[in-house]
Protein backbone atom coordinates (compact mmCIF):
# COMPACT_ATOMS: atom_id res chain seq x y z
CA UNK A 1 0.00 0.00 0.00
CA UNK A 2 1.66 3.39 -1.20
CA UNK A 3 2.35 5.97 1.20
CA UNK A 4 1.80 9.97 0.65
CA UNK A 5 5.64 10.05 1.14
CA UNK A 6 6.15 8.08 -2.20
CA UNK A 7 6.57 10.44 -4.31
CA UNK A 8 8.97 12.74 -3.03
CA UNK A 9 10.98 9.68 -2.14
CA UNK A 10 11.03 8.58 -5.84
CA UNK A 11 11.91 12.39 -7.02
CA UNK A 12 14.93 12.64 -4.13
CA UNK A 13 16.48 9.30 -5.47
CA UNK A 14 16.39 10.76 -8.92
CA UNK A 15 18.27 14.03 -7.47
CA UNK A 16 20.85 12.30 -5.25
CA UNK A 17 18.41 13.03 -2.06
CA UNK A 18 18.09 16.87 -3.11
CA UNK A 19 14.69 18.27 -2.99
CA UNK A 20 14.51 22.29 -3.32
CA UNK A 21 11.37 23.78 -1.65
CA UNK A 22 9.29 24.37 -4.90
CA UNK A 23 9.29 20.68 -5.68
CA UNK A 24 8.44 19.23 -2.53
CA UNK A 25 5.43 21.86 -2.12
CA UNK A 26 4.16 20.59 -5.42
CA UNK A 27 4.59 17.26 -4.19
CA UNK A 28 2.22 18.50 -1.36
CA UNK A 29 5.27 18.30 1.57
CA UNK A 30 4.18 21.60 3.24
CA UNK A 31 6.19 23.73 4.93
CA UNK A 32 5.85 22.75 8.63
CA UNK A 33 6.51 18.89 7.93
CA UNK A 34 9.31 19.98 6.40
CA UNK A 35 10.59 22.23 9.52
CA UNK A 36 9.94 19.06 11.43
CA UNK A 37 12.30 16.44 9.74
CA UNK A 38 14.82 19.20 9.67
CA UNK A 39 14.27 19.73 13.28
CA UNK A 40 14.12 15.90 14.11
CA UNK A 41 17.34 15.81 12.29
CA UNK A 42 16.31 13.76 9.08
CA UNK A 43 16.98 16.14 6.78
CA UNK A 44 19.50 19.02 6.55
CA UNK A 45 18.55 22.44 4.68
CA UNK A 46 21.88 22.74 2.59
CA UNK A 47 20.42 26.36 1.30
CA UNK A 48 17.40 28.72 1.66
CA UNK A 49 16.14 26.89 -1.13
CA UNK A 50 17.65 22.71 -1.06
CA UNK A 51 16.98 20.52 1.52
CA UNK A 52 19.13 17.40 1.80
CA UNK A 53 17.13 13.79 2.88
CA UNK A 54 20.21 12.77 3.68
CA UNK A 55 23.08 13.66 6.21
CA UNK A 56 26.37 13.59 6.44
CA UNK A 57 28.86 15.49 4.61
CA UNK A 58 27.64 16.16 0.64
CA UNK A 59 28.70 14.47 -2.46
CA UNK A 60 29.87 15.74 -5.57
CA UNK A 61 26.44 15.18 -7.37
CA UNK A 62 24.69 16.42 -4.38
CA UNK A 63 26.64 19.56 -5.12
CA UNK A 64 26.01 19.87 -8.70
CA UNK A 65 22.27 19.33 -7.52
CA UNK A 66 22.29 22.09 -4.99
CA UNK A 67 23.95 24.27 -7.17
CA UNK A 68 21.49 23.79 -9.51
CA UNK A 69 17.55 23.60 -7.39
CA UNK A 70 19.07 26.51 -5.52
CA UNK A 71 19.49 28.98 -8.73
CA UNK A 72 15.97 27.92 -10.17
CA UNK A 73 14.14 25.88 -12.87
CA UNK A 74 16.25 28.06 -15.38
CA UNK A 75 20.05 27.22 -14.64
CA UNK A 76 22.21 24.98 -15.84
CA UNK A 77 25.04 23.13 -14.75
CA UNK A 78 27.54 25.06 -17.20
CA UNK A 79 31.57 25.22 -18.23
CA UNK A 80 33.82 22.61 -16.90
CA UNK A 81 31.31 21.50 -14.34
CA UNK A 82 28.92 20.22 -17.25
CA UNK A 83 31.99 19.24 -19.60
CA UNK A 84 32.99 16.79 -16.64
CA UNK A 85 29.61 15.23 -16.26
CA UNK A 86 29.65 14.20 -20.00
CA UNK A 87 33.02 12.84 -19.96
CA UNK A 88 35.73 15.52 -20.27
CA UNK A 89 38.88 13.82 -17.75
CA UNK A 90 41.86 15.54 -16.64
CA UNK A 91 40.04 18.98 -16.00
CA UNK A 92 38.65 18.76 -13.01
CA UNK A 93 37.97 21.82 -10.61
CA UNK A 94 36.73 21.75 -7.24
CA UNK A 95 34.42 24.53 -7.61
CA UNK A 96 30.69 23.97 -9.28
CA UNK A 97 29.99 26.31 -12.01
CA UNK A 98 26.04 26.93 -12.49
CA UNK A 99 24.96 29.63 -15.37
CA UNK A 100 21.95 31.51 -14.21
CA UNK A 101 20.05 33.78 -16.37
CA UNK A 102 20.79 37.67 -15.89
CA UNK A 103 17.20 38.41 -14.35
CA UNK A 104 17.24 35.86 -11.86
CA UNK A 105 17.69 36.76 -8.18
CA UNK A 106 19.57 34.38 -5.67
CA UNK A 107 18.75 34.49 -1.79
CA UNK A 108 22.30 33.72 -0.56
CA UNK A 109 25.80 32.51 -1.87
CA UNK A 110 27.01 28.95 -1.56
CA UNK A 111 30.35 28.04 -0.63
CA UNK A 112 32.13 25.89 -3.26
CA UNK A 113 29.75 26.83 -6.38
CA UNK A 114 30.10 29.85 -8.30
CA UNK A 115 26.69 31.13 -9.97
CA UNK A 116 27.82 33.07 -13.27
CA UNK A 117 24.81 35.36 -14.62
CA UNK A 118 24.91 35.46 -17.98
CA UNK A 119 22.46 37.05 -20.91
CA UNK A 120 23.05 34.08 -23.55
CA UNK A 121 19.99 31.53 -24.74
CA UNK A 122 20.12 28.49 -21.78
CA UNK A 123 17.36 26.88 -23.32
CA UNK A 124 19.24 26.64 -26.54
CA UNK A 125 21.75 24.93 -24.87
CA UNK A 126 20.33 22.27 -22.60
CA UNK A 127 21.50 19.00 -22.85
CA UNK A 128 18.75 15.98 -22.96
CA UNK A 129 20.71 14.71 -19.48
CA UNK A 130 17.88 14.76 -15.82
CA UNK A 131 20.79 16.88 -14.12
CA UNK A 132 20.04 20.19 -15.82
CA UNK A 133 23.38 20.45 -17.53
CA UNK A 134 24.87 22.54 -21.06
CA UNK A 135 25.47 20.39 -23.79
CA UNK A 136 29.38 19.94 -24.12
CA UNK A 137 30.22 22.07 -27.13
CA UNK A 138 28.63 25.75 -25.64
CA UNK A 139 30.38 24.34 -22.07
CA UNK A 140 33.51 24.50 -23.35
CA UNK A 141 33.87 27.31 -25.18
CA UNK A 142 32.35 29.49 -22.47
CA UNK A 143 34.60 28.54 -20.69
CA UNK A 144 37.43 29.16 -22.77
CA UNK A 145 36.40 32.38 -23.85
CA UNK A 146 36.62 33.52 -20.46
CA UNK A 147 39.90 32.60 -19.56
CA UNK A 148 43.09 34.98 -19.21
CA UNK A 149 45.42 32.81 -20.83
CA UNK A 150 45.07 31.46 -24.70
CA UNK A 151 46.84 28.20 -24.01
CA UNK A 152 44.38 27.50 -21.59
CA UNK A 153 41.25 28.35 -24.13
CA UNK A 154 43.07 26.02 -26.58
CA UNK A 155 44.05 23.23 -24.36
CA UNK A 156 40.17 22.34 -23.14
CA UNK A 157 39.01 22.57 -26.77
CA UNK A 158 41.97 20.29 -28.22
CA UNK A 159 41.23 17.90 -24.79
CA UNK A 160 37.58 17.71 -25.69
CA UNK A 161 38.03 16.05 -29.19
CA UNK A 162 41.01 14.47 -28.43
CA UNK A 163 39.00 12.41 -25.83
CA UNK A 164 36.69 12.07 -28.59
CA UNK A 165 33.54 13.41 -27.28
CA UNK A 166 33.02 15.92 -29.75
CA UNK A 167 33.95 17.04 -33.19
CA UNK A 168 36.16 20.00 -34.67
CA UNK A 169 32.83 20.74 -37.16
CA UNK A 170 30.36 20.56 -33.98
CA UNK A 171 32.85 22.63 -31.95
CA UNK A 172 33.01 25.15 -35.39
CA UNK A 173 29.31 25.09 -35.18
CA UNK A 174 29.19 26.72 -31.63
CA UNK A 175 31.90 29.08 -32.54
CA UNK A 176 28.82 30.20 -34.76
CA UNK A 177 25.84 30.08 -32.87
CA UNK A 178 27.41 31.54 -30.24
CA UNK A 179 28.60 35.23 -31.68
CA UNK A 180 29.54 37.28 -30.18
CA UNK A 181 31.67 35.18 -28.87
CA UNK A 182 35.47 36.13 -27.17
CA UNK A 183 38.35 34.76 -29.35
CA UNK A 184 36.18 33.43 -31.87
CA UNK A 185 39.17 33.37 -34.74
CA UNK A 186 41.35 31.79 -32.65
CA UNK A 187 38.78 29.15 -31.69
CA UNK A 188 38.69 28.48 -35.48
CA UNK A 189 42.08 28.57 -36.26
CA UNK A 190 42.87 25.87 -34.13
CA UNK A 191 39.50 23.87 -35.07
CA UNK A 192 41.89 23.91 -38.31
CA UNK A 193 44.49 22.59 -37.06
CA UNK A 194 43.04 19.75 -34.93
CA UNK A 195 41.24 18.92 -38.04
CA UNK A 196 44.50 18.47 -40.12
CA UNK A 197 45.75 15.72 -37.33
CA UNK A 198 46.60 17.90 -34.53
CA UNK A 199 44.59 16.75 -31.42
CA UNK A 200 46.55 18.14 -28.17
CA UNK A 201 48.29 21.41 -27.34
CA UNK A 202 51.71 19.19 -27.67
CA UNK A 203 50.88 18.19 -31.28
CA UNK A 204 49.84 22.09 -32.04
CA UNK A 205 53.41 23.18 -30.35
CA UNK A 206 54.88 20.71 -32.49
CA UNK A 207 53.22 21.94 -35.65
CA UNK A 208 53.83 25.38 -35.27
CA UNK A 209 57.50 24.88 -34.68
CA UNK A 210 57.95 22.84 -37.60
CA UNK A 211 56.46 25.96 -39.30
CA UNK A 212 58.45 28.27 -37.71
CA UNK A 213 61.13 26.86 -38.57
CA UNK A 214 60.72 25.33 -41.95
CA UNK A 215 60.80 21.45 -40.93
CA UNK A 216 58.63 18.80 -42.17
CA UNK A 217 56.08 17.79 -40.35
CA UNK A 218 56.22 14.60 -38.63
CA UNK A 219 54.04 11.46 -38.90
CA UNK A 220 52.00 11.60 -35.41
CA UNK A 221 51.04 8.47 -33.31
CA UNK A 222 53.02 5.90 -35.85
CA UNK A 223 51.93 2.22 -34.25
CA UNK A 224 55.20 0.38 -33.41
CA UNK A 225 55.62 -3.05 -31.92
CA UNK A 226 58.73 -2.70 -29.25
CA UNK A 227 60.69 -5.48 -28.10
CA UNK A 228 58.31 -6.59 -25.64
CA UNK A 229 55.85 -8.10 -28.27
CA UNK A 230 53.50 -4.70 -26.97
CA UNK A 231 52.05 -2.10 -29.88
CA UNK A 232 53.11 1.35 -28.83
CA UNK A 233 52.36 4.29 -30.33
CA UNK A 234 55.10 7.03 -30.93
CA UNK A 235 54.33 11.07 -30.32
CA UNK A 236 56.32 12.05 -33.85
CA UNK A 237 58.71 10.53 -36.22
CA UNK A 238 61.14 12.22 -38.89
CA UNK A 239 63.00 10.26 -41.26
CA UNK A 240 66.29 11.53 -42.45
CA UNK A 241 67.86 11.35 -45.53
CA UNK A 242 70.86 8.62 -44.05
CA UNK A 243 67.70 6.61 -43.76
CA UNK A 244 67.69 7.06 -39.55
CA UNK A 245 64.42 7.91 -37.62
CA UNK A 246 64.50 10.81 -35.45
CA UNK A 247 61.73 10.03 -32.58
CA UNK A 248 60.40 12.91 -30.58
CA UNK A 249 58.21 12.19 -27.28
CA UNK A 250 56.15 14.66 -25.72
CA UNK A 251 55.76 14.43 -21.68
CA UNK A 252 53.14 15.73 -19.86
CA UNK A 253 52.93 16.58 -16.04
CA UNK A 254 51.73 13.04 -15.31
CA UNK A 255 54.76 11.11 -16.77
CA UNK A 256 56.69 13.40 -14.42
CA UNK A 257 55.13 10.38 -11.54
CA UNK A 258 56.93 8.03 -10.42
CA UNK A 259 54.95 4.99 -12.02
CA UNK A 260 54.58 6.76 -15.49
CA UNK A 261 58.13 7.54 -15.54
CA UNK A 262 59.81 3.97 -15.15
CA UNK A 263 57.03 2.88 -17.41
CA UNK A 264 58.22 5.57 -20.17
CA UNK A 265 61.65 4.00 -19.64
CA UNK A 266 60.83 0.28 -19.86
CA UNK A 267 58.81 1.58 -23.79
CA UNK A 268 61.94 3.56 -24.91
CA UNK A 269 64.43 0.67 -24.67
CA UNK A 270 61.35 -1.74 -26.20
CA UNK A 271 61.05 0.55 -29.09
CA UNK A 272 65.56 1.64 -29.14
CA UNK A 273 66.70 0.76 -32.22
CA UNK A 274 69.91 0.63 -34.58
CA UNK A 275 68.29 3.33 -36.67
CA UNK A 276 66.69 4.98 -34.48
CA UNK A 277 67.18 8.24 -31.96
CA UNK A 278 64.75 8.69 -29.66
CA UNK A 279 64.34 11.93 -28.00
CA UNK A 280 62.08 13.11 -25.14
CA UNK A 281 61.21 16.89 -23.99
CA UNK A 282 58.17 18.02 -21.44
CA UNK A 283 55.39 19.71 -22.63
CA UNK A 284 56.27 23.08 -20.99
CA UNK A 285 59.68 23.23 -22.58
CA UNK A 286 58.09 22.62 -26.16
CA UNK A 287 55.93 25.29 -25.04
CA UNK A 288 58.23 27.79 -23.92
CA UNK A 289 61.68 27.36 -25.46
CA UNK A 290 60.76 25.68 -28.79
CA UNK A 291 64.08 26.90 -30.36
CA UNK A 292 65.70 24.61 -28.50
CA UNK A 293 63.98 21.36 -29.23
CA UNK A 294 63.83 22.77 -33.19
CA UNK A 295 67.59 23.39 -33.04
CA UNK A 296 68.17 19.39 -31.71
CA UNK A 297 65.92 18.34 -34.32
CA UNK A 298 68.04 20.28 -37.52
CA UNK A 299 71.45 18.87 -35.31
CA UNK A 300 69.81 15.28 -35.73
CA UNK A 301 68.54 15.57 -39.44
CA UNK A 302 65.67 16.41 -39.28
CA UNK A 303 64.26 17.32 -43.26
CA UNK A 304 63.24 20.96 -43.76
CA UNK A 305 59.64 21.16 -45.57
CA UNK A 306 59.03 19.85 -48.39
CA UNK A 307 62.24 18.09 -48.90
CA UNK A 308 61.56 14.12 -49.18
CA UNK A 309 63.87 11.80 -47.60
CA UNK A 310 66.28 9.38 -49.15
CA UNK A 311 64.67 6.01 -48.57
CA UNK A 312 66.88 3.83 -46.96
CA UNK A 313 66.00 0.75 -49.65
CA UNK A 314 67.04 3.29 -52.15
CA UNK A 315 70.34 3.36 -50.29
CA UNK A 316 71.33 0.35 -49.66
CA UNK A 317 70.56 -0.75 -53.03
CA UNK A 318 72.75 1.89 -54.79
CA UNK A 319 75.77 0.40 -52.72
CA UNK A 320 75.98 -3.46 -54.47
CA UNK A 321 77.44 -1.79 -57.28
CA UNK A 322 80.57 0.09 -55.82
CA UNK A 323 83.78 -0.57 -57.94
CA UNK A 324 86.78 -1.67 -56.54
CA UNK A 325 89.35 1.44 -56.32
CA UNK A 326 86.93 4.20 -56.19
CA UNK A 327 87.53 6.80 -53.27
CA UNK A 328 86.17 5.93 -50.35
CA UNK A 329 83.88 8.92 -50.34
CA UNK A 330 81.97 6.92 -53.24
CA UNK A 331 81.32 4.24 -50.07
CA UNK A 332 78.59 6.72 -48.92
CA UNK A 333 75.28 6.02 -51.87
CA UNK A 334 74.46 9.44 -50.86
CA UNK A 335 77.24 11.30 -51.75
CA UNK A 336 77.69 9.27 -54.93
CA UNK A 337 74.02 10.52 -56.02
CA UNK A 338 74.54 14.11 -55.10
CA UNK A 339 77.75 14.29 -57.54
CA UNK A 340 76.15 12.24 -59.91
CA UNK A 341 73.33 15.06 -59.64
CA UNK A 342 75.43 17.66 -60.02
CA UNK A 343 77.39 16.01 -62.88
CA UNK A 344 73.95 15.52 -64.83
CA UNK A 345 72.74 19.17 -64.53
CA UNK A 346 74.35 20.17 -67.28
CA UNK A 347 78.15 21.07 -66.11
CA UNK A 348 80.31 20.57 -69.04
CA UNK A 349 84.09 20.55 -68.80
CA UNK A 350 86.56 23.42 -70.13
CA UNK A 351 87.28 21.95 -73.91
CA UNK A 352 89.73 25.23 -75.15
CA UNK A 353 93.14 26.52 -73.93
CA UNK A 354 92.72 29.55 -71.73
CA UNK A 355 89.27 29.25 -72.02
CA UNK A 356 87.33 32.70 -70.78
CA UNK A 357 84.07 33.56 -69.96
CA UNK A 358 81.45 34.41 -72.74
CA UNK A 359 81.41 38.23 -71.94
CA UNK A 360 84.26 40.35 -73.73
CA UNK A 361 86.35 41.42 -71.46
CA UNK A 362 85.81 39.77 -68.38
CA UNK A 363 88.22 36.73 -67.42
CA UNK A 364 86.78 33.44 -66.70
CA UNK A 365 86.98 32.25 -62.64
CA UNK A 366 87.56 28.99 -63.12
CA UNK A 367 90.94 29.48 -65.78
CA UNK A 368 92.54 32.37 -64.83
CA UNK A 369 94.62 33.83 -67.10
CA UNK A 370 98.44 32.82 -67.10
CA UNK A 371 101.50 34.71 -68.30
CA UNK A 372 104.13 33.42 -70.41
CA UNK A 373 106.84 33.84 -72.49
CA UNK A 374 106.57 35.09 -75.95
CA UNK A 375 108.17 31.87 -77.04
CA UNK A 376 106.51 29.15 -74.69
CA UNK A 377 103.38 27.47 -76.38
CA UNK A 378 100.63 26.67 -73.99
CA UNK A 379 100.67 22.72 -73.29
CA UNK A 380 97.04 21.29 -75.14
CA UNK A 381 94.45 20.55 -72.73
CA UNK A 382 92.58 17.54 -73.83
CA UNK A 383 88.77 18.20 -73.83
CA UNK A 384 86.31 16.00 -71.52
CA UNK A 385 83.30 14.18 -73.23
CA UNK A 386 80.07 15.53 -71.77
CA UNK A 387 78.58 14.03 -68.64
CA UNK A 388 75.52 11.60 -70.00
CA UNK A 389 72.56 12.89 -68.88
CA UNK A 390 71.83 9.88 -66.27
CA UNK A 391 74.13 7.41 -64.39
CA UNK A 392 72.00 4.03 -64.56
CA UNK A 393 74.77 2.58 -61.93
CA UNK A 394 77.58 4.15 -59.84
CA UNK A 395 79.94 2.12 -61.74
CA UNK A 396 79.11 4.49 -64.95
CA UNK A 397 80.12 7.29 -62.87
CA UNK A 398 83.04 6.02 -61.96
CA UNK A 399 84.24 5.24 -65.43
CA UNK A 400 83.14 8.75 -66.11
CA UNK A 401 85.39 10.07 -63.55
CA UNK A 402 88.36 7.98 -64.88
CA UNK A 403 88.30 5.61 -61.86
CA UNK A 404 89.67 2.44 -61.82
CA UNK A 405 86.43 -0.36 -61.91
CA UNK A 406 88.56 -3.32 -61.95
Amino acid sequence: MRTPDEPWRTLAAAQHGMLCRRQLAELGVGRNRVRNQIEAGRWVAASPMVVSTTTGPLSRDQLRWLGVLHAGPRALLGDLSAAEVHGLERWHRDEITVLVPQDVELEGEIEGIDFKRTRRPLPLMTSRLSLPTMKLEPAILHFAAYQHSPRTAQGVVSAAVQQRLTSAAALREWVRLMRPLRWAQMFRDCLDEIEGGATSMAELDIRRLCKRHRLARPARQVRRRGADGRTRYTDCEWTTASGHVVVLEIDGGFHMEVEHWEEDMARERSLAGQDRIHLRCPSRELRDEPDRVAADLIRLGVPRAGVVPVDSETISASCHDIPTGAPRALASASLAAKRAASDASGRVASSGVNSRSRSPGVRSRETPKRSMSQTSMPTPITAMPSPPARYSTVTDFARFRGWSTS
